[in-house]
């Protein structure tokens, strides 16, 4: 096995030095002081560059990126404001950052240099004279560096707590396909040139640091090793998060190391150490281990070193050992997540449980595998660093604690068992599920993707969560074995280097032996998805034959296994295929013969893989009543279902249930049954929702949902009436999945049955909307068809920000009927139950007067003029209406509103203020809006009337159970 290991190992050196692969290499020395009382750097960097393409170069791009948290036309600045954050746009001066006094020198001879067109976070630096193929030169400048508010992203301070990340000049990566300057991005990551550094940094004596490099002061070693000496006695920690004063005296602390492409380092007076080592599996040498870390959590890091020993051991068990003398974690506040990594150390968020810290500690220590020794170009396949580190956690979490469960481990255990939460793994519900529901929904994303055209949620769900899986089938395909051989292959082959995707692909190829085109291509590179079904099996003397159809698009290998009392028999592995295919299986004394017993394919549809030896409905699953929802089982026909309480004035309360087979949202039939007994009615009252809905990428149409609705309740006493509504909704595709336009079409008949009336009413309706951050906005074009009245209507929905905490909500109407009938009228008030003729709305009361202490009537629903004050039936309009209303958000529970409105001849306008009061809660929410008009076109408000003035909207869901 070791000869052919080393025969594959052979012919990939042949095949790396065939290709006309070359490096760049940046040797850095860098002086750097701390002044923490202004929250600057100021330094020296002289870098060594070495040319080793085969081009002579004119000038040098550098990345600048402290200047990122500037001002707001970086591309930092945009990327947050994309994503919906508004913390550095409204940030003031003080909390911003920048680097400057940049003054550089090639040879000790001044260098013209500028921004880039762009990004002020990149400069190109101009040679005097060209740097030839082979030769090299030395840059240096200094730099005074502002160090920006913690809250933004990686480089920050959170009061004198220090994360100093992408901090100095750095050249950006010149490889086969030119150069590859970048803006500093959140979503992103990063791209640089091998080297070494040799860093001094100068701050405070009482301060302890964590870096990159390996630490020349012997002094501070020592001193470092006493603190662990104290930390390891302490049995309870404060929970002091105080700053000790700075003293007045400093100390350089020097730190050198080869082989690397980024330093990093983090400064806290409060932090408690620990020490630790490993022995690596293969050299067994032996790597220092340190933890820094405040008293915020400093019960759960009491046995971080556990966490760092085990992420080095398997890490360098499973790819090859780790080439450093340190690694080292940090306590640090980041805003870029749980964890980010730099090389020999990685700095950690607040966790709040111990299992999480630790996968969060693995994670981020297995980053120096994937991004630090293998240097891809995490801009452009962020998957080649996030997806295989995301992988390599999967393979740690299952085998350290197999029944770890991150998103149902601290679940009570009555809640599990309602749930039905038992049987899923922590690669189900973490890994399977965020893929699932956007490929169920037409939102999946390609693997390999650039980063920046990820969707905020597909980052997570794609780049680490699809990744981790897709590589998890192909191990469980290939083999442990086979899969650790591939890796190791890669990680000597390309350690110190800058591979492609490419380059991972031909080691797996060549050391596996295998044709690996349905998995690079296709679970790599597009959307195309895996779904296998049995179709039939007919016994033979000795063999099944098992007829199987690739109801998917990707012929990836299918395992298929026979199932007796719940145990997997004879699990053997078809080699994919399209269309169909009969096999030859062993016969036996099978329950049922199953597709992906373990659940190692990421099939998106699993409710086809089973087909039972015995009975008549061999391919359905028994039944399974499901209060609320799980998730799709594969044994299981699951009928969720949960309490439901209606009320209203006809029907009183009604209680039932509600009934339905889609609990997480996916294309394909829906039903929802909710069957009720009125108790005001002593009858059966109750709603029907049939859909079918289909989604897609490929089509002009993002969805498109035909859907039947119907329901029965009461309208006034003993008056009933059936409702049915047939429909078809279509979303238009948008540009891409990181846009904020959307833009949709609703056709509908309602056929409204009464007492003694039947009325049919035509409904479409186009609806256009942008989220973006600022200024959102939606705009309504309906149309509307009765028997007696034609309507056209614009509404226009915008919120106005004005600042961080304030805006303005305005929304403007413009109405067109044609008909002779008044109650199809206009209405310039927003409606109450009584104008809602289509009974769309669920309201209390249909009438404009009631008998109950409670003013129902005055129920609010914000339909056509939608002004907040009852106005007379003078305003409104047999032809013409247009409104507006804007709100002010004066408090937080209290707007101050003002409204106008005219039909072409009279005028209505009011003025007031809304109360909002909402409580939410784990399985709870619920709201209460009031509408407290002051000042309307008839004067100022009778205050003795007030109760038949006010209008109000409310809604609570309590669990799973309605009201309003």
């Amino acid at each position: 096995m070791k000869n052919l290991f080393l025969l594959h190992f052979i012919l990939l050196s042949f095949t790396l030095a065939g290709q006309d692969y070359f490096q760049q290499k940046a040797d850095y020395n860098i002086n750097v002081t701390l002044d923490d009382e202004n929250h600057t750097l100021q330094g020296n960097i002289y870098i060594d560059y070495f040319n080793n393409s085969p081009n002579d170069l004119e000038f040098i791009w550098f990345h600048i990126w402290p200047n990122a948290y500037k001002d707001n036309t970086t591309a930092l600045a945009k990327q947050k404001l994309e994503d919906g954050s508004t913390s550095l746009y409204y940030a003031d001066e003080q909390e911003r950052g920048y680097i400057n006094n940049l003054d550089f020198k090639v040879e000790n001879k001044k260098v013209h240099w500028d921004y880039h067109p762009q990004h002020i976070d990149i400069c190109k630096v101009y040679l005097n004279k060209p740097l030839r193929a082979g030769q090299s030169l030395k840059i240096s400048t200094p730099f005074f560096v502002k160090i920006p508010d913690g809250k933004f992203s990686r480089l920050g301070h959170v009061e004198q707590s220090y994360m100093i990340t992408q901090w100095y000049p750095k050249p950006a990566v010149y490889d086969k396909d030119g150069w590859h300057p970048m803006p500093y991005l959140d979503q992103g990551e990063f791209y640089s040139e091998f080297g070494s550094f040799d860093v001094s940094i100068t701050l405070p004596s009482n301060y302890t640091v964590g870096a990159t490099g390996d630490l020349q002061n012997y002094e501070e070693i020592k001193r470092l090793e006493k603190l662990a000496q104290i930390t390891d006695t302490i049995s309870k920690f404060s929970d002091d998060m105080s700053f000790p004063n700075s003293n007045t005296d400093t100390k350089t602390l020097r730190y050198i190391q080869s082989n690397i492409h980024d330093f990093g380092w983090f400064a806290d007076k409060r932090y408690h150490v620990l020490r630790g080592e490993v022995e690596l599996p293969k050299s067994k040498e032996k790597v220092t281990l340190w933890t820094m870390f405040t008293n915020n959590e400093a019960d759960l890091w009491k046995n971080s070193i556990e966490y760092m020993h085990d992420a080095v051991y398997y890490y360098s068990l499973w790819n090859g050992d780790y080439p450093y003398k340190y690694c080292s974690a940090v306590d640090g506040t980041i805003s870029s997540g749980g964890g980010m990594e730099y090389p020999n150390i990685t700095v950690i968020g607040e966790s709040g449980d111990a299992f999480l810290l630790e996968e969060v500690i693995m994670h981020e220590v297995g980053h120096n595998w994937f991004y630090g020794i293998l240097g891809s170009n995490e801009r452009d396949h962020p998957w080649l660093d996030e997806g295989l580190n995301s992988f390599h956690e999967l393979r740690y979490m299952r085998l350290k604690y197999p029944e770890y469960n991150m998103l149902t481990n601290n679940l009570p255990k009555f809640i599990k068992d309602n749930l039905d939460l038992n049987d899923y793994t922590n690669k189900q519900m973490i890994g399977e599920l965020m893929y699932f529901m956007n490929a169920w929904t037409g939102k999946d994303q390609p693997i390999e993707l650039h980063s920046k055209e990820y969707s905020e949620m597909n980052y997570g769900g794609i780049v680490y969560s699809k990744t981790a899986i897709v590589f998890d089938y192909l191990m469980a395909y290939l083999g442990e074995d086979m899969i650790d051989r591939c890796m190791q292959a890669y990680y000597e082959k390309w350690k110190f280097k800058h591979p492609q995707p490419e380059d991972l692909r031909m080691v797996f190829e060549e050391v596996s032996g295998n044709d690996l085109s349905w998995f690079f291509d296709d679970m790599i590179k597009t959307t195309k998805q895996l779904d296998y079904s049995i179709i039939s099996m007919r016994k033979e003397s000795t063999d099944l034959l098992l007829r199987l159809e690739n109801k998917g698009d990707i012929a990836g290998p299918v395992i298929i296994s026979g199932v007796k009392n719940g145990k997997s028999i004879n699990p053997t592995w078809i080699e994919g295929f399209h269309g169909n295919k009969t096999i030859q299986y062993v016969n036996g004394d099978y329950d049922h013969i199953r597709i992906d017993y373990n659940g190692v394919m990421p099939e998106i549809n699993r409710n086809n893989n089973i087909l039972r030896t015995k009975g008549v409905f061999r391919r359905i699953e028994p039944i399974k009543p499901q209060i609320i929802g799980s998730l799709y089982h594969p044994e299981k026909t699951q009928i969720f279902f949960y309490p439901r309480i209606n009320y209203n004035i006809y029907n009183k309360h009604s209680f039932g249930l509600s009934i339905y087979n889609n609990f997480l949202t996916k294309g394909g039939f829906a039903y929802k049954l909710t069957p009720l007994f009125s108790n005001g009615t002593q009858n059966i009252a109750g709603e029907i929702n049939l859909s079918f809905t289909k989604y897609s990428q490929e089509e002009k149409f993002e969805s498109i949902k035909i859907s039947l609705d119907a329901k029965r309740y009461s309208y006034d006493y003993d008056k009933e009436y059936t409702r049915i509504m047939p429909s078809v909704h279509i979303g238009l595709q948008k540009k891409s999945l990181r846009s904020k336009i959307n833009n949709y079409f609703l056709a509908s008949y309602v056929h409204l049955e009464k007492e003694n009336e039947t009325l049919g009413f035509i409904n479409g309706r186009y609806t256009h909307a942008n989220s973006r951050t600022f200024s959102p906005y939606t705009l309504h074009a309906t149309i509307e068809k009765g028997e007696e009245y034609g309507k056209m209507q614009l509404i226009l929905n915008l919120r106005k920000d004005l600042n961080q905490k304030k805006r303005l909500n305005i929304r403007t109407y413009l109405g067109y009927v044609s008909t002779t009938e008044k109650k199809y009228n206009l209405k310039m008030s927003a409606w109450n139950g009584s104008d809602d003729y289509m009974f769309s709305e669920r309201v209390f009361s249909r009438k404009n007067s009631s008998n109950h202490n409670l003013p129902y009537q005055q129920q609010l629903i914000n339909r056509e003029g939608g002004l907040k004050h009852f106005t007379n039936d003078s305003l409104n309009s047999s032809h013409f209406l247009a409104s507006t209303y804007i709100d002010y958000n004066l408090l937080k529970p209290i707007e101050l509103y003002a409204e106008l409105g005219t039909n072409g001849s009279k005028l209505a306008y009011g003025s007031g203020f809304s109360l909002s009061v909402n409580a939410n809660g784990p399985g709870f929410y619920g709201g209460l809006q009031l509408y407290l008009p002051l000042i309307t076109e008839e004067g100022i408000v009778d205050f003795n009337n007030y109760t038949n003035v006010l209008r109000f909207n409310i809604y609570l869901t309590l669990g799973t159970l309605n009201f309003g």
